[in-house]
């Protein structure tokens, strides 16, 4: 079964994972020490803390940034950048630089996204409309990868 057809729960117990291991895998290639740091399937509800502690990225590392790690599939769009999300980046950002790291697994294909780059794409997704998830009405910037190509590392 493809991992759009699984139910919430199905995706939940792997969510990020590949992209999670796609990213440590280039963090070792490149000589970079990263530190986790955000939520990893908490087994507690985390909407009583702030937008902020809830969205704090995944990882720390050793050249002074905080590391955002998402995945897309094979429609081609990064759905992975909520509007919540991206509240709550934009205020990481403000305490230490970020960066988002995209991994496709239906290309196999990694990119990295330096700060300046995401706010240029998330205007670019703002203009083409603003969409949202039909089984929980969160809504995302959709981001094409057509937009993502030439960032792959």
């Amino acid at each position: 079964m493809s991992y759009r057809d699984q139910s919430w729960s199905g995706r939940f117990s792997s969510l990020g994972d590949q992209a999670e291991g796609e990213f440590i895998k280039w963090a070792r290639r490149t000589d970079l020490s990263i530190e986790r740091l955000g939520w990893d399937r908490p087994k507690m509800g985390v909407r009583r803390m702030s937008l902020e502690l809830r969205h704090i990225p995944d990882f720390y590392a050793s050249d002074g940034n905080l590391y955002e790690v998402v995945g897309m599939g094979r429609d081609g769009i990064l759905k992975g950048i909520k509007t919540e999300k991206w509240d709550a980046l934009r205020f990481w950002n403000g305490v230490q630089t970020v960066r988002v790291f995209v991994y496709n697994s239906s290309k196999d294909v990694s990119v990295m996204l330096p700060w300046p780059t995401l706010v240029q794409l998330v205007a670019r997704a703002r203009r083409d409309g603003v969409r949202a998830f039909q089984n929980d009405g969160n809504t995302y910037y959709p981001i094409r990868w057509d937009w993502l190509e030439p960032y792959t590392v």
